[in-house]
């Protein structure tokens, strides 16, 4: 899980456009921006950033974009917020 992310959040009343940002998982569960943490247990990943804690599933998928397999996640926060990120 350690390593560079891209990921988009999908906000509950935003149906427009949204573009992808980066996210760096360390190792000892802390994020890179240094503004939050995140842990493993089994296939459940919990990244809390700010004031958001996002309970994700983690799994394989095919990267399209750079025809590789890879790992993503994908859940929601507590208030319905969508997230989805894949390993660069």
């Amino acid at each position: 899980m350690v390593g560079d992310w891209e990921v988009i959040t999908f906000p509950r009343f935003d149906d427009g456009k949204q573009e992808s940002s980066a996210l760096t998982l360390e190792r000892g569960g802390k994020l890179g921006s240094g503004d939050g943490s995140w842990r493993l247990n089994g296939s459940v990943l919990k990244v809390e950033v700010g004031q958001e804690t996002y309970e994700t599933q983690v799994g394989a998928a095919w990267d399209w974009e750079n025809w590789q397999p890879t790992i993503i996640f994908t859940g929601l926060s507590q208030d319905g917020t969508a997230i989805w990120g894949k390993k660069q």
